[in-house]
């Protein structure tokens, strides 16, 4: 695990020989190694090295994760394994029940402070069998995998000082089939988890609470085909900011042998993109293997604190005329929500490009007309298609906001006034190419008079309907506007016998409708 302060915590579990030959008297031990980078070249400059077993009776140490209190002391949550030979209660690598157990860093020494430093779960109590793998989630509660009872335990933050304190009886997920007990865990910032077991063919499950009740109550397989070695030291899962997740497949690579019912292979990590962080991976790909696949092995993964951007933010897709989801392809969109562009505004695309600001929708980068802070201008070009299609804002390179968003064929809005999609639209008269605004005349020239009507979101379903003040026009045009991508337009011949402000509303021939709340004025 990597701290906030940049410090590398590495576990593993070291054998004391007790100066003889024989291994019969040889013990087991934790060790915690604090890592020390003090330049920022990510090599380790200097270290320090505690014996677990001797401080908290940890016999092994198998997974680590790091986190911040909220009085901004850095802390670190070690696990025992709990191995335990079930067909050989004598096998000498048998342990006690999983511990867990908390080191909260003393600034002033580089070291653990003794006073908050405890045990979460004694190692032999009977509360656990495995940890053999822990996650944070963003509550800041830790989920424990253990293996042989096929469930996720939690850690519960239940005094909200953002340190896991209190172990629930409760299981935080029980998994519905035993070829799916959880080998290794993750869970990324907006608290979707994964998690795998072990085999030849296995799948990486997404679980969600649903319903937020601090218990996962669904799964949805995610990956398939995974080669995992049968080994509670020797794996790896995390997910870095953007939500890509990342897994260590065939981890002890040729040793692990097909003969003795093993897997074989070459130690590798696999990324699956999940650019909405909801758990809807993208298509992975290989993203590293071992230098050396015959002679090294592959355990944990982790990723260091960003410190400057935080969790990737959530946002909306809605029509920019009407305000309102969904946008449409071929058409005009905003992108809603908070801290958007970190602070920039611009009003055209050369603005954009000068301001490292870019939205990518299903990995196609898209114009972007107008931003700021909490509404960002684009259009979707057509090749989008309609469907459910992952939106990303960045930048400089970063990935500031994120969602997942529906793109319909049709969704008619009218452009108004206020630019809050309610209230007077954007009219102008077209009888006699005068083109001035509202309000409007009921005739001109003796003729009911025509007026053109600007939006977007009905192009893609033609033709239209258009009523006004609840009686019907005669669409006399309806289609794009001029050469500006995405903007439509509708000419339409005023009922007769319709006068003041009254409500204006396009249906297309799908059946959608704009908002009801859009006005025109007719004198």
């Amino acid at each position: 695990a990597v701290g906030r302060s940049g410090t590398r915590y590495e576990v593993f579990t070291a054998i004391d020989d007790r100066g003889t030959a024989t291994t019969n008297d040889d013990l087991s031990i934790g060790i915690l190694v604090n890592a020390f980078d003090t330049n920022g070249d990510f090599t380790r400059d200097s270290s320090q090295s505690f014996d677990l077993r001797r401080d908290f009776n940890l016999p092994s140490a198998t997974s680590v994760v790091a986190g911040t209190s909220r009085a901004g002391r850095e802390f670190v949550i070690v696990s025992s394994s709990g191995y335990y030979n079930y067909d050989d209660p004598s096998d000498p690598d048998n342990e006690p029940t999983a511990g867990v157990i908390l080191l909260v860093r003393d600034p002033a020494t580089g070291g653990f402070d003794n006073s908050r430093s405890r045990s979460l779960v004694q190692a032999g109590s009977q509360q656990l069998n495995n940890a053999n793998a822990l996650a944070l989630l963003p509550t800041s509660d830790l989920l424990i995998a253990d293996f042989d009872s096929n469930e996720l335990r939690i850690i519960r933050d239940t005094d909200n000082d953002l340190i896991p304190d209190t172990l629930d009886p409760t299981p935080y997920y029980s998994y519905q089939f035993s070829n799916d007990a959880p080998l290794d865990i993750a869970a990324n910032s907006r608290g979707v988890v994964f998690s795998h077991s072990a085999g030849n063919n296995t799948v990486m499950l997404a679980l969600y609470d649903t319903n937020n009740n601090g218990f996962a109550d669904t799964e949805e397989v995610v990956v398939e085909g995974l080669s995992i070695d049968n080994n509670l030291i020797f794996h790896g899962l995390t997910v870095d900011r953007e939500g890509t997740v990342y897994v260590i497949e065939d981890a002890t690579g040729a040793s692990d042998r097909i003969e003795d019912g093993g897997n074989g292979g070459t130690p590798l990590v696999d990324a699956f993109p999940d650019p909405a962080l909801n758990g809807f991976l993208r298509d992975g790909a290989l993203y590293v293997t071992a230098d050396n696949p015959t002679a090294q092995f592959l355990s944990g993964l982790a990723f260091g604190v960003d410190t400057l951007l935080g969790p990737v933010a959530r946002l909306s897709l809605v029509n920019s005329a009407s305000l309102r989801a969904p946008a449409t392809r071929d058409g005009l969109a905003s992108i809603t929500g908070a801290g958007l562009t970190l602070g920039r505004s611009g009003t055209s695309q050369a603005d954009a490009n000068a301001r490292g600001i870019v939205v990518a929708i299903e990995g196609r980068l898209v114009p972007v007309h107008s931003f700021n802070d909490t509404q960002i201008n684009v259009f979707i070009p057509n090749e989008t298609g309609a469907g459910i299609r992952s939106i990303v804002v960045y930048v400089s390179g970063d990935v500031i906001a994120a969602n997942d968003q529906t793109i319909a064929d049709a969704n008619p809005g009218l452009f108004t006034v206020s630019q809050n999609g309610m209230g007077a639209a954007v009219a102008l008269l077209a009888s006699g190419m005068r083109y001035t605004p509202a309000p409007f005349p009921a005739r001109f020239n003796n003729q009911l008079s025509v007026v053109s009507l600007f939006g977007t979101g009905w192009r893609n379903s033609l033709p239209v309907t258009v009523t006004i003040g609840g009686r019907a026009g005669v669409v006399e045009y309806a289609g794009a506007s001029g050469g500006f991508p995405g903007f439509d337009q509708i000419n339409v011949r005023l009922p007769d016998g319709v006068n003041g402000t009254v409500p204006i509303a396009v249906t297309t021939a799908g059946g959608a409708v704009s908002r009801s709340d859009v006005t025109i004025r007719i004198n």
